[in-house]
C-alpha cells in the first residue's frame, strides 16, 4: 500500500491523499517476457514486474522533487534511489536503449543488463508506463523477423528465378524440338542413303558368301571322295587277295573241263564249269559293292534300312575281316528299322569306323567288333565297341580333331569326316571307352518312321 496524490493540487488546496493496492495489478504482469514499469512525473517507479525496482527513479532525482517526494509521504518514507543506468541511446520518439547494471541490494546480479525501452504518457494521471524488452529479446525476435524476410525474399528470388527458367526452357524446348526435327529428318536421309548402301553390300556379301558355300560343299564332297578312295587303296592288298583266288580256282577248272571235255566226260565238265560261275559271281558282288561305295552321292537324306547298310559295310570289309581273323557281331537288328539317312555315306561311316577297330586290334589274340542297335525317343543309337587297348585320355580329346591320327600311314581325317558326315544328316557321333574294356563310338540318328 502507497499514497499518491490524484492530482497535482497540493500548492494550492493542500494533499488528497489517496491509497491504492496494486499488488494484484503487478502479479497479472509478472510471467511476461518484458518488464513493466509504470512512473510518476518525477520518474519514480511505484508499479513494476520486478520487485527490486520498485521506488527507484529512472533518472537522478533533484533536492526539490526528493523533498517533494518526502513531504507527500506517497512512498511511507521509502528512500529513492536511481538505477544504476549505465547508458541510455536515444532511437526515435519515445523508443531508447538503456543498459543497467548492478546495485546495492542486487548483487546476485552477474552482469549488465540491456533493454529496447518504450514509453507511453497518461496524461490524466501524469504517470509514464514503459515496456522494457530484454535486448536479447529484440535480437531474437528481430533474428527471427530477419529470417522470415530472408526466406520469403528467398521464396520469392527462388519463385521468379523458376518463373524465369521455366520461360527459358519452354524457349529452349522449342528451339530444341525445330533442331531435333531437323536433325531427325536429315538423320533418316542419311539412314535410309545408308540402308540402301548397306542393302547392296549385303547382297553382295551374299553372293559371296553362297560362292563360297558351293566351294565349301564342292571342296568338302571332294575330300569325302577322298576318303573313300584311299580306304579302298587301303583295302587293295585285301581285295587283290580276294580277287586273286578265284581267278587261280577259275584257271584249274577251265583246264580241268578242257581235259573232261576231251575224255567225254560231260558231267565232270558242267560241274567245273558251274564251280567257275559261281566264282565269278561272288567276284562280281564284290566289285559292285565296291563300286557302290566309291561313287558320289548328292548327300540328301532318305529313309535307308540300316540292316542293308550295315551288310554292305561287313561285304566292303569281307577281305580286312577274314585275314585279320576279326568277327563282326551284330546285336538286335531288325530288317525294318530305318534312318533318315545318305545310305552310301552311312556306309562309309561304317566301313571307317569298323575298318579303325580293326587297324586296333593287330596285336590281340581275339578280335571281335560288336554293333549294338537301340532306339529311344524317336532317335536311333547305334554302338561300335571293339575288345582293343582303348583310347588315351591325352587323344581322346583331339580324335576327331582334322589330320589327328596315332598311325604312320594315316592322314587323320577319317573320324573327323565321318563326325561331319553324321552331323550333316541330323546325328552325333561320340567317342569314350567302354567300362568293359576297348573303345565305344556312339552314333545317334533319328528314326525315319518318326520324321
Amino acid at each position: 500500500m502507497f499514497a499518491y496524490p490524484v492530482r497535482q493540487m497540493d500548492e494550492i488546496l493542500g494533499a488528497v491523499v489517496i491509497k491504492v493496492d496494486l499488488t494484484t495489478l503487478e502479479q497479472q504482469w509478472r510471467g511476461r517476457q518484458e518488464e513493466v514499469v509504470v512512473t510518476d512525473p518525477e520518474g519514480v517507479i511505484f508499479i513494476t514486474t520486478r520487485p527490486d525496482w520498485r521506488f527507484r527513479s529512472l533518472y537522478p532525482l533533484s533536492e526539490s522533487d526528493q523533498e517533494r517526494i518526502d513531504k507527500s509521504r506517497r512512498y511511507s518514507g521509502a528512500s529513492v534511489e536511481p538505477l544504476n543506468i549505465r547508458q541510455r541511446t536515444t532511437l526515435s520518439g519515445d523508443s531508447r536503449l538503456m543498459t543497467l547494471g548492478p546495485m546495492r541490494g542486487m548483487d546476485h546480479l552477474s552482469g549488465d543488463e540491456a533493454y529496447l525501452v518504450q514509453q507511453v504518457q497518461m496524461p490524466e494521471a501524469g504517470w509514464r508506463v514503459h515496456l522494457m524488452t530484454p535486448l536479447q529479446q529484440v535480437q531474437r525476435r528481430v533474428g527471427w523477423s530477419l529470417m522470415i524476410t530472408t526466406f520469403g525474399f528467398a521464396v520469392l528470388v527462388l519463385l521468379g528465378l523458376f518463373l524465369q527458367q521455366r520461360q527459358r526452357r519452354r524457349r529452349e524446348r522449342v528451339r530444341y524440338e525445330a533442331q531435333a526435327n531437323l536433325s531427325l529428318r536429315e538423320a533418316r536421309d542419311r539412314l535410309e542413303q545408308r540402308v540402301e548402301e548397306r542393302t547392296v553390300d549385303l547382297r553382295q556379301e551374299m553372293a559371296e558368301r553362297r560362292r563360297m558355300e558351293l566351294a565349301l560343299r564342292q571342296t568338302r564332297d571332294e575330300l569325302i571322295q577322298a576318303a573313300k578312295l584311299a580306304m579302298l587303296g587301303q583295302m587293295s592288298a585285301s581285295i587283290s587277295h580276294e580277287i586273286n583266288q578265284p581267278l587261280a580256282a577259275i584257271r584249274s577248272y577251265t583246264d580241268n573241263a578242257k581235259q573232261f571235255l576231251q575224255q567225254d566226260r560231260c558231267d565232270d565238265v558242267a560241274w567245273n564249269l558251274d564251280q567257275i560261275g559261281e566264282l565269278i559271281d561272288s567276284m562280281t558282288q564284290i566289285s559292285s559293292q565296291l563300286k557302290l561305295f566309291a561313287r558320289k552321292t548328292d548327300g540328301q537324306r532318305s529313309p535307308a534300312s540300316l540292316h542293308n547298310v550295315i551288310e554292305a559295310s561287313k561285304r566292303i570289309l569281307l577281305p580286312r575281316l577274314s585275314r585279320t581273323g576279326t568277327e563282326v557281331r551284330v546285336q538286335s537288328l531288325r530288317d525294318d528299322i530305318e534312318v533318315m539317312a545318305d545310305p552310301v555315306r552311312l556306309e562309309q561311316v561304317l566301313v571307317n569306323l569298323i575298318g579303325n577297330a580293326v587297324n586296333v586290334m593287330e596285336k590281340q589274340t581275339e578280335r571281335w567288333v560288336s554293333i549294338g542297335i537301340e532306339s529311344k525317343n524317336e532317335q536311333l543309337r547305334l554302338t561300335i565297341h571293339d575288345n582293343g587297348p582303348g583310347i588315351s585320355e591325352e587323344h581322346l580329346k583331339r580324335i576327331f580333331d582334322p589330320f589327328f591320327t596315332t598311325r604312320e600311314t594315316g592322314l587323320g581325317l577319317g573320324l573327323s569326316i565321318s563326325q561331319h558326315i553324321i552331323e550333316s544328316m541330323g546325328g552325333t557321333l561320340m567317342a569314350r571307352n567302354s567300362e568293359q574294356g576297348g573303345a565305344l563310338f556312339s552314333l545317334q540318328l533319328p528314326l525315319a518312321d518318326r520324321v
